[in-house]
C-alpha cells in the first residue's frame, strides 16, 4: 500500500564519485517492515518516510563511510497487537522481560536501524503485556546523517498518557550505539525514567534504568514529585521536539 517516488543522481566527473539518492513514500504499511524481522503480528498502521542522502568516495568502501543527509519517519494512530506501552510502563519496575531500550530501538528507531536492532528478541517484548491492544498516537523519527553516523534530531512517540523520546547516535562505520538514551517524559519534557545503551550493535551494554529519584539526586516522594511537576520550578528538558505531551497526565500511573 501507499505511494512512493524517488530519484538517484551520479556524478563521476571529479576525483570522488558522488551519488545522491532521494526517496519519499506516504502511507506505507508498517506491518510489512515488521514482517522482515518478526513472524508475529506486532503493529498495524501506515507511515510516511522521507530520505535524502549523498555518498561520495573513490570506491564503495569509502562511500559507505561518507554518507550524509537526513531521514524522517512519521506515523499516527498505530495499533499494537497484544502490546500496550502504557501498561508496560506501569509495570516496568516489576517486569524482567523488557526494558525501555526494547521500546526505543524498535518503535523509535524502526526501519532506520534494522542493522542495529535485528538481534533483539522481539518475542519477549511482544509477550510482556499478554493480551490487550495498545496504540501509538503519534511517532516521529528524524535523523541527521554525517559521515555515516545517524544523530537523533527529533525522535519521540506519544500514547494516550505517555510521551517517550530518544537521543544519541547510531554509528554505522564502527557499528555501535553511541550514547543512546530512551526516556519517559513529564509535561515539561524532563526525564522521569530513562535507560542508556552503549557499545557494539552485536553486543551492547544496557545500563540499569534511572527513575526520577536517581535523576534528581536525593530521594523524593510521589507527593514531592507531583508538586515539582505542577510547580513553576525549572528543570532541564531532555526533549524539546515537535511532539506535545498527551492531554492526560501520567505521573500518577508510573511507579517509582
Amino acid at each position: 500500500g501507499g505511494k512512493g517516488s524517488g530519484s538517484m543522481e551520479i556524478d563521476i566527473t571529479g576525483e570522488e564519485a558522488v551519488v545522491r539518492a532521494r526517496f519519499a513514500a506516504s502511507k506505507f504499511l508498517f506491518e510489512k517492515f515488521v514482517e522482515t524481522i518478526s513472524t508475529k503480528k506486532i503493529i498495524k498502521g501506515t507511515m510516511d518516510f522521507d530520505i535524502d542522502v549523498t555518498a561520495k568516495g573513490k570506491n564503495i568502501d569509502e562511500m559507505k563511510k561518507k554518507v550524509n543527509g537526513e531521514v524522517v519517519l512519521k506515523g499516527e494512530n498505530l495499533i499494537l497487537y497484544s502490546m500496550d506501552i502504557d501498561n508496560l510502563l506501569t509495570k516496568i519496575e516489576k517486569s524482567r522481560t523488557f526494558s525501555l531500550i526494547d521500546i526505543g530501538t524498535f518503535f523509535l528507531v524502526g526501519p532506520l536501524g534494522v542493522a542495529a536492532t535485528k538481534g533483539y528478541d522481539y518475542a519477549a517484548l511482544y509477550m510482556a503485556t499478554g493480551e490487550g491492544e495498545g496504540s501509538i498516537s503519534r511517532l516521529i523519527s528524524k535523523w541527521k546523517i554525517k559521515n555515516s553516523v545517524l544523530q537523533a534530531e527529533d525522535v519521540a512517540l506519544t500514547t494516550k498518557i505517555n510521551r517517550l523520546a530518544l537521543k544519541g547516535r547510531l554509528d554505522f562505520v564502527k557499528k555501535r550505539y553511541d550514547g543512546v538514551i530512551v526516556g519517559v517524559l513529564d509535561r515539561k519534557g524532563c526525564l522521569k525514567l530513562s535507560q542508556k545503551i552503549e557499545g557494539p550493535f552485536s553486543n551492547p551494554k544496557i545500563e540499569k534504568m534511572s527513575t526520577a529519584e536517581t535523576i534528581a539526586g536525593p530521594v523524593i516522594t510521589m507527593y514531592e514529585y507531583a508538586k515539582k511537576i505542577l510547580s513553576s520550578g525549572e528543570c532541564k528538558p531532555f526533549y524539546e521536539g515537535s511532539l506535545k505531551h498527551p492531554i492526560k497526565d501520567n505521573f500518577l500511573l508510573l511507579p517509582f
